[in-house]
């Protein structure tokens, strides 16, 4: 069941977005965004919000004295293991980082690097956070230990980090690419020399091993059991093939390589959402927005459960949660009355649920708006799911 909508901030409280949520795996949340504090003018400022699982919303906390909303464009939150929120948001030195405790208290304040760039976070099995990031000079990854400690830079192959995954024992899967533009300058990119590594939990590179040479889209996922699993779309002649790659020990040992759908059609979004009770869901896009997933089998080679989800939007892009025993599909819809974000369900062998309309964005659609952004922010970690609005400051959960 989905819970009733909340807003985001207290009564009198102003709310300005991008925002994020981040879910821990006991089902707290960290909700950030823009707020003003109130006075005379507005004074707009970056603030946090602890969400309990049965419905309980904790005091605002700032996490800092200016939003830079010039600048607000990339803003990332994850909860970790032991329960502790770290932001890292663009600001005027770079990207800064934040760690707030659910008590309230922040630290940190520091910066991971001057530049700007795109972001990605991910909480690891032992208090840690990977932070993975695209520089000037090539993909990027750093390690905050679970006292907040930061680790050295390291370097890793490629030029943007496509995905992080944490390992069971520690440390993490990290998948690189080089991002190469096409003939029309980016408006469909081409990657290439798509490469999986291995980071401790310190962030130091253990291994790596080259995956494909021409792979599109791709993610990554670490077993239970320790297998590293990569998927990404390849083109082969004419047609495009999903292909599913298992490390079960080293990255520079031996592998099996299985092939997952194929299709006449360009392959779009490839992902891996791990489940709880170790289940890992596959889901994969093609053509224009026809949607499927399927359940990994636990052996290599085994056979794929999957079934078709449906069409989503166009231009906007689907999402793919995993809730307690069923996949979560998130399709924010666009119309000239605003958005409205669809959810629908599946259990791994029976039918899709049907769709649900579950929040609306009652934003006209205007000349200077553009219909590729999503107003929908969707997070999840322990079974647990939220979704908020980047404009109403709405957010509902599946707990």
């Amino acid at each position: 069941m989905w819970t009733k909508p909340q807003q985001l901030a207290p009564r009198g409280v102003g709310v300005d977005f991008p925002a994020r949520v981040a879910v821990g795996e006991g089902g707290r949340s960290l909700l950030v965004f823009s707020c003003d504090r109130g006075g005379e003018n507005p004074r707009w400022v970056r603030c946090a919000r602890w969400r309990e699982r049965n419905g309980t919303m904790r005091p605002l906390v700032t996490l800092a004295g200016s939003t830079d909303r010039n600048l607000d464009g990339i803003v990332e939150a994850v909860v970790s293991s032991r329960g502790v929120g770290t932001v890292v948001w663009l600001g005027t030195r770079g990207l800064e980082l934040r760690r707030v405790s659910p008590s309230g208290r922040v630290g940190g304040g520091r910066i991971l690097t001057e530049g700007r760039s795109d972001v990605s976070l991910v909480a690891g099995a032992d208090g840690t956070v990977a932070v993975g990031w695209n520089s000037a000079d090539g993909a990027r990854a750093r390690v905050i230990r679970a006292g907040g400690a930061l680790g050295p830079v390291q370097v890793l192959p490629g030029t943007h980090v496509q995905a992080l995954a944490p390992h069971p024992d520690g440390g993490y899967a990290v998948l690189t690419k080089i991002l190469v533009p096409d003939a029309y300058e980016n408006y469909e990119p081409v990657y290439s020399d798509l490469t999986v590594s291995r980071i401790d939990d310190r962030g130091s590179v253990r291994s790596s091993a080259r995956v494909s040479e021409t792979a599109g889209a791709g993610d990554t996922a670490v077993l239970p059991g320790g297998a590293t699993v990569v998927v990404w779309w390849e083109k082969v002649g004419d047609r495009s093939v999903l292909t599913e790659r298992r490390y079960p020990g080293a990255l520079e040992g031996a592998y099996t390589t299985h092939a997952r759908a194929r299709t006449s059609l360009r392959g779009f979004a490839a992902d891996l959402i791990p489940a709880p009770g170790g289940r890992v869901y596959l889901g994969w896009q093609v053509g224009v927005a026809s949607m499927h997933v399927g359940v990994l089998p636990p052996a290599a080679g085994g056979k794929l459960r999957r079934t078709y989800i449906g069409s989503g939007s166009y231009y906007l892009t689907e999402e793919m949660h995993a809730a307690r025993g069923r996949i979560v599909v998130f399709s924010p819809i666009q119309s000239e009355a605003g958005q409205h974000l669809e959810v629908w369900t599946w259990d791994g062998s029976g039918p899709v649920s049907r769709k649900r309309k579950l929040l609306v964005s009652h934003i006209d659609f205007a000349d200077d708006d553009s219909s590729t952004t999503n107003r929908f922010v969707v997070a999840s970690d322990g079974g647990h799911v939220a979704a908020l609005t980047t404009t109403t400051g709405e957010v509902v959960y599946r707990d």
